[in-house]
């Protein structure tokens, strides 16, 4: 990664966050956990890459979750019928 001044850091990180917390809104778990890792990467305390760390990992348990009517199927498997 290339040299950033702080003013750089600072605008990537706000833009960061404002992706990951619109990510989150939208319901899109896994991308916001991808967005967590370039967080963590420009981040400079121990601590804040430890809470998006902490957040990534509920965030990827969470998209690991799924409700029982959502159905799956293979390309090429369908039939027709009901969805």
């Amino acid at each position: 990664m290339m040299k950033m001044t702080p003013e750089q850091r600072l605008a990537l990180f706000t833009a960061l966050e404002a992706k990951l917390n619109n990510l989150i809104d939208r319901g899109l778990p896994r991308r916001a956990a991808g967005v967590c890792l370039d967080i963590i990467s420009i981040v400079d305390t121990h601590g804040e890459r430890q809470k998006y760390a902490k957040l990534r990992a509920t965030l990827v348990r969470s998209s690991n979750k799924h409700n029982g009517q959502q159905s799956w199927y293979l390309a090429g498997q369908f039939n027709g019928g009901d969805l």
